[in-house]
């Protein structure tokens, strides 16, 4: 049962060429996901005077069904699939009970459960008018400021082992992520011996799940934590245990910084937030200030988490994949875009002002994946996409690196002419290494959380032929994601498709992104030393 199925007759996922609309045996006629047109956003409502109207229109309708034509499976909410399973055993029964009337039955003969029948109709009501009227649902970021409403964020402060892509509660957080998906608990001994640098990490987190709701006590809380841990010989002693001694000085300046620069701004920042009213001018300007602070000392325990990878380690990669670039480590790219000549689309957009051209950066994860990371900035630092098109964009996938029928649809080494493909790749928790051209399905893996989950917007992956595992080479996509369409930790990508990394700055540009803008240029401004060319 596919999860995003709209009807019975929904095509399945499938992929196929942006040029030739077939895919061709001598090249790479590959894509993205193919995703059915997005449900419409559900209606502001749920006052209980409104469900409570559409129950008693409910129940007067259905007390009048003769005929119920056959169901048509939507995709909704589980509380609107109990509503509308509910209601057609309840529709089922009045059809019962007017069959019996016509055949001169009584009523008294017929059944004594009309009652209760009807009772289960106006219960049915209330429950799909509930989930069909839920409440508003306002989005914000600490990147692209806005109010937020529902409930609060679920970051890894909630995740302190670690825990980050299945269950009710997702890390959604692509700093989190990345840094979730360092290998150090295999690396280093397990759990308990890094739980010193993962507390620090979660205290941030926890500091930025309670800003966006103003739980200004639980952001103190979270930022007091950090500011002992950083402070207090003991674990700063279990902290620098866990790096070489070459590198020590490194992490001790960071830690340093930590303690006298940016953990004080996030107080500074908590108290001048709890100080302000809510929705006022200087609220969200505590509130962007927060954004801007967390992720620097997100991005400063990144730092001391990468240098606690022992020196010299690589991913293991099978011998057959040698001849591919990879990436021992992490790089980022930075992408600028435009709208193509003679475009009729807005300018893109940040806050209130408008820029001709959209710049932001993707973070690619060698540790995770170093072959599909290392064959994608191999080819970014060979120009390869530079003055492409974005090829497909729909609100579900954007995506790019078709070189068109001549070029086979993927990318051609100088002096070849074979497509240089790269292996399906995906990195799992728990797993030293990658797992290679098999589906989480073939390598009897389902449920097992991948390194580099599609929970968040930005997600980068590589596309490939439907049936072809290893048929991948310059085409990727980036993943927007959708909760209710795609649930993070229980979709049909992880473990289908290799994913290697996140867009990390820039996200407010990705859903303006249309197809044909113009790439300007791709360009590694970090890691390329991390880069191994065959």
């Amino acid at each position: 049962d596919c999860f995003f199925r709209i009807s019975s007759k929904a095509p399945p996922l499938r992929l196929q060429s942006r040029t030739s609309g077939v895919a061709k045996a001598e090249g790479v006629a590959a894509a993205a996901p193919a995703m059915p047109t997005r449900a419409a956003r559900r209606a502001p409502g749920g006052r209980v005077v409104v469900v409570a109207a559409c129950s008693l229109v409910a129940v007067a309708v259905l007390s009048q069904v003769q005929k119920v034509a056959p169901s048509t499976e939507t995709f909704v909410s589980p509380a609107s699939s109990w509503a509308l399973s509910a209601g057609r055993s309840s529709g089922t029964a009045l059809r019962g009970a007017t069959a019996r009337a016509a055949a001169g039955e009584t009523d008294s003969e017929a059944s004594d459960g009309s009652f209760w029948g009807t009772l289960r109709v106006m219960a049915s009501g209330l429950v799909l008018c509930a989930a069909l009227l839920g409440p508003p649902r306002l989005s914000g970021s600490l990147e692209h400021p806005g109010l937020t409403a529902g409930p609060e964020p679920a970051l890894a402060g909630a995740y302190k082992g670690g825990s980050f892509a299945l269950g009710s509660k997702v890390n959604k957080d692509p700093l989190s992520l990345l840094q979730y998906a360092l290998p150090l608990e295999d690396l280093l001994g397990g759990k308990e011996k890094v739980q010193s640098i993962r507390a620090l990490q979660a205290d941030i987190e926890y500091v930025k799940s309670n800003v966006p709701v103003r739980l200004w006590d639980k952001a103190s809380q979270g930022s007091s934590d950090a500011a002992k841990a950083v402070a207090d010989p003991t674990s700063r002693k279990d902290i620098l245990a866990l790096v070489s001694a070459d590198r020590k000085p490194q992490v001790e300046a960071i830690l340093d910084k930590l303690q006298k620069d940016e953990i004080p701004k996030l107080v500074r920042g908590i108290e001048k937030g709890a100080s302000v009213s809510m929705g006022t001018v200087k609220d969200e300007e505590a509130f962007v200030s927060l954004g801007e602070d967390t992720k620097a000392c997100q991005e400063l325990i990144g730092q001391i988490e990468d240098l606690m990878i022992p020196a010299g380690y690589t991913t293991t990669v099978p011998a057959e994949f040698s001849n591919l670039p990879r990436l021992n480590g992490r790089a980022d790219i930075e992408v600028t875009l435009k709208r193509p000549e003679g475009s009729t689309e807005k300018k893109y957009q940040k806050d209130e002002a408008t820029f001709p051209e959209a710049v932001f950066t993707i973070r690619v994860d060698g540790w995770s994946s170093p072959v599909t990371a290392g064959n994608f900035v191999d080819l970014v630092d060979k120009g390869f996409y530079n003055k492409m098109t974005i090829q497909r964009s729909d609100g579900f996938i954007i995506q790019t690196g078709d070189s068109g029928a001549a070029q086979k649809n993927g990318y051609i080494p100088p002096g070849e002419t074979k497509v240089r493909k790269v292996p399906l790749e995906v990195g799992y928790i728990g797993r030293k290494d990658p797992l290679y051209s098999e589906t989480v399905d073939e390598a009897g893996l389902v449920g097992r959380p991948v390194r580099i989950p599609f929970a968040v917007d930005g997600t980068i992956a590589q596309a490939r032929v439907e049936f072809d595992n290893d048929s991948g080479s310059s085409q990727v996509f980036m993943f927007l994601f959708e909760s209710d369409m795609t649930p993070a930790g229980k979709n049909l990508l992880d473990g289908r498709y290799g994913s290697f990394g996140y867009t990390v700055s820039g996200n407010v540009f990705l859903r303006q992104i249309k197809e044909g803008d113009l790439i300007l240029s791709m360009k590694v401004t970090n890691g390329l030393d991390r880069l191994v060319r065959p």
